[in-house]
């Protein structure tokens, strides 16, 4: 296993001259095309001496108005888009200090010059990863295992947006061997892009739901563009998808998109057993080789043959893969288990959530063993966005689906969100005065109204969308079972 230095890809002018196809309108004296080498910078805030600074544009945001201020910094180089030049042609001629590289838009200059790095990266084999739910475990999955035979990069925390991954591609080194990149999305187009900007070697899509509903309208729409991860594939790239997955397959069928050779399918069939653990994790065999997943759930099952062909492509055999999965470090949100203290414990799986997320999730957890042995369950699960229309027969159907599952020892189930409000919530398991609606305001307090910790051990559980940050309870759960 290597660990690379932190790294910041840099350019010469006349580099990024050739990524942007910029107009440059300033020139001095000293101004040098070919050195020296420059990195470029998005943030204004973090500008140093040698740095290019490229301002981006949002909603409510434009970072041409920092353009004045950048010789405080040191800097003397900067991406401007054309429209803002003309709009603002005043401003710019009193800009004497800078050297401006014109271009049509500065995003889609950001993209062009990580593309122009990643066409540098000769001996990196770069894997571009999608999916409705799951993307960044399995990027987490593929990380822990690749990184045992090769040097790895991947994605940092969640930057996989028309931002984040140009970001995450000026910063593999020449050196890399293997790059991760994980691709989400907001509408239809942004993978496309992406993945053209990314070019991966091989991509995956491991599958489709109904993430993003709100925004694309139907599933359909949904998997036409996780789909679009094809559009920036190499030639002579390799695909991997989800097999059990029968939309995105129809989907893939209605492209033209047939297995074979440079398709490559995974599904539960390539497994000859499924053997259920107590904590929820599952062994299995898979050609010969006897696997664990480093997470519960029997989707995890999945995730883990998506992530042995992806390394089989790469030449590590099956064996390397489970020797590696034995040492997989649990990433922080993501069934990750908290001590609270004094035998309290608590599941924190509040990364994000969805309603394939969020069922797999929850059906996990209940599977397991309760941890102690005689802890009392609390469910915290917060609503899911981005659901629109569809958001009211999602809750709902989260809430019947409950019913289904292992609710013996769970004391008290709790939701947040007023996407629950006039859902209907009756749960076997639970008496009906343990089951209740609150906010992240008033949550702990209502929770210990109804628990007493002298009683015995609690484990907590929490899952839901983003936006609510439940992991923010945890350390209020840690004062609050202190204090009784």
């Amino acid at each position: 296993m290597t660990t690379l230095p932190h790294f910041q890809a840099s350019f010469t002018l006349q580099e990024l001259i050739d990524a942007t196809q910029a107009t440059v309108t300033v020139k001095h004296d000293d101004f040098q095309l070919n050195t020296p080498a420059y990195t470029v910078s998005t943030d204004s805030r973090t500008l140093q001496s040698g740095q290019v600074f490229l301002p981006l544009v949002g909603e409510s945001f434009d970072g041409h108005r920092f353009l004045d201020q950048l010789d405080t910094h040191g800097v003397s180089i900067a991406v401007c888009s054309k429209a803002y030049a003309t709009l603002n042609l005043d401003k710019i001629k009193k800009l004497t200090t800078l050297t401006l590289l014109l271009v049509d838009d500065t995003l889609e200059a950001y993209q062009a010059i990580a593309r122009f790095h990643r066409r540098r990266l000769t001996k990196t084999t770069i894997i571009g990863l999608t999916g409705s739910s799951g993307k960044t475990t399995m990027k987490d999955y593929l990380r822990q295992i690749l990184c045992h035979q090769f040097t790895t990069q991947a994605t940092l925390k969640n930057y996989n947006n028309d931002v984040g991954v140009p970001q995450t591609l000026l910063s593999i080194a020449p050196e890399t061997e293997v790059a991760i990149i994980e691709m989400g999305m907001r509408g239809l187009g942004e993978i496309r892009r992406l993945s053209k900007t990314a070019e991966p070697d091989i991509a995956m899509l491991i599958n489709v739901g109904p993430a993003h509903i709100e925004r694309l309208g139907t599933l359909d729409n949904i998997i036409k563009a996780k789909c679009e991860i094809l559009d920036g594939l190499k030639p002579e790239g390799i695909f991997i998808s989800n097999g059990d997955d029968e939309p995105l397959q129809d989907r893939l069928s209605r492209r033209g998109v047939k297995e074979g050779q440079t398709h490559i399918r995974y599904c539960f069939a390539d497994t000859s057993s499924i053997e259920p653990l107590p904590d929820a994790r599952a062994r299995f065999t898979v050609e010969g080789v006897t696997m664990e997943t480093p997470l519960p759930g029997r989707h995890q099952v999945s995730n883990v043959l998506g992530a042995l062909k992806v390394a089989k492509q790469l030449g590590m055999s099956g064996e390397a893969v489970a020797e590696a999965l034995k040492q997989y470090d649990v990433q922080e949100g993501r069934f990750e288990r908290v001590d609270l203290g004094n035998g309290h414990s608590l599941i924190n799986d509040a990364y994000n959530a969805n309603p394939a997320s969020m069922h797999a999730s929850l059906s996990a957890f209940l599977a397991s063993a309760p941890h102690p042995e005689n802890a009392r369950r609390v469910l915290i699960l917060g609503s899911m966005k981005e659901l629109g229309n569809y958001s009211r027969g999602y809750h709902h159907e989260l809430v019947e689906g409950m019913c289904k599952l292992h609710l013996e020892k769970v004391a008290v189930v709790a939701f947040v969100g007023t996407e629950y409000d006039g859902i209907p919530i009756s749960i076997s398991g639970p008496s009906p005065s343990m089951i209740m609606q609150a906010s992240t305001e008033n949550l702990i307090s209502r929770l210990f109204d109804m628990l007493n910790p002298q009683d015995g051990p609690l484990e907590f559980y929490l899952k839901g969308s983003r936006s609510h940050a439940l992991e923010t309870l945890i350390p209020r759960l840690k004062e609050s079972l202190k204090a009784h």
